[in-house]
C-alpha cells in the first residue's frame, strides 16, 4: 500500500509466486511460509522480506507442505531477556 497515494503498488516480487500463504511480520521483516503455487502444488518453501535490503531471501522450509497455514507470535522470557518462536498449523 502506498500511503502517500492511498493505493496499492507493485513491490519486490517474491522467489515463488504462491497462493493462501502464512504471513507475519516480526522484528521489521515479513515471512511467508507455505501457500499454493499457480498450478496447484501445495508449498513447502519459506520465504522472508528484508526492507533494508528490498530482497526476499528463502529460508529454512517446512517439512510438511501446507496452505493456508495460521501463524502465531509467541514471546517467552529467559533471564531478563524475552525469545520469540513462531508456531503454524494448516492444511496439508
Amino acid at each position: 500500500m502506498d500511503e502517500d497515494r492511498t493505493a496499492w503498488s507493485s513491490t519486490y516480487q517474491m522467489n515463488v509466486s504462491r497462493s493462501g500463504p502464512g504471513v507475519e511480520a516480526i522484528n521489521g521483516r515479513i515471512y511467508v511460509v507455505g501457500g499454493m503455487e499457480y498450478y496447484g502444488q501445495v508449498e513447502a518453501s519459506c520465504e522472508v522480506f528484508d526492507p533494508v535490503k528490498k530482497t526476499w531471501e528463502f529460508i529454512t522450509p517446512m517439512i510438511t507442505p501446507r496452505r493456508n497455514p495460521g501463524l502465531a507470535l509467541f514471546f517467552k522470557k529467559l533471564n531478563n531477556s524475552f525469545d520469540s518462536s513462531v508456531h503454524f498449523m494448516g492444511e496439508e
